[in-house]
């Protein structure tokens, strides 16, 4: 409950803070820098809506010189990126990516809570990675591949076993000459 307290408090300021003042005390614009700008040009260019561009395409060919228009002289010229994780997701890998992206999130905070639940050490450092990487995609473009936000929520997500041994998996060498035990085992 604390956690979704601290996540969507400040969430609920910036995005319903529609004055500016909350940004204007922050030292910044009521746009988030210009990032709404780009927001809305980059979700103007048509795409497949089930399955985006392609696997990082969308920043390629005339949909770039698109965006770069629709932002004109006042706008980033030169940009190639959303500046949001779950858009420059959408626009790549459409829906299907954004579904993906939100089993992997359900699977990985389960797990962690889990861990927390029967206190495994390394479940609470897993959920602040989850927690800080879906922060962070909000204003930057945090699931790319080989990105730092991208590897820690790969490392909040997944979860290794703590042995090996726990499978029950028993080896008995097999003695050249012993035909009768070689057939008791393979059969």
């Amino acid at each position: 409950m604390l956690i979704a307290i601290l996540v969507i408090a400040p969430l609920i300021i910036i995005w319903l803070d529609t004055s500016g003042v909350m940004a204007s005390l922050l030292g910044r614009q009521a746009s988030l820098s210009g990032r709404t700008e780009i927001w809305n040009a980059v979700l103007s260019i048509d795409i497949n809506p089930v399955v985006g561009a392609g696997f990082e395409t969308f920043w390629l060919g005339d949909r770039l010189d698109k965006v770069w228009m629709l932002l004109g002289q006042g706008g980033e010229r030169g940009i190639q990126e959303a500046h949001n994780g779950y858009i420059e997701l959408y626009l790549n890998l459409g829906w299907m990516g954004l579904i993906f992206l939100g089993y992997v999130l359900w699977i990985g905070y389960r797990s962690a809570i889990n861990g927390i639940r029967t206190e495994e050490g390394d479940s609470v450092i897993r959920l602040a990675f989850i927690v800080a990487a879906l922060i962070y995609a909000m204003a930057e473009a945090g699931f790319r591949m080989m990105g730092p936000a991208w590897i820690l929520f790969l490392m909040g997500v997944i979860q290794v076993p703590r042995s090996q041994s726990s499978m029950g998996i028993e080896f008995r060498p097999i003695l050249p000459g012993k035909t009768q035990t070689r057939r008791r085992i393979l059969h």
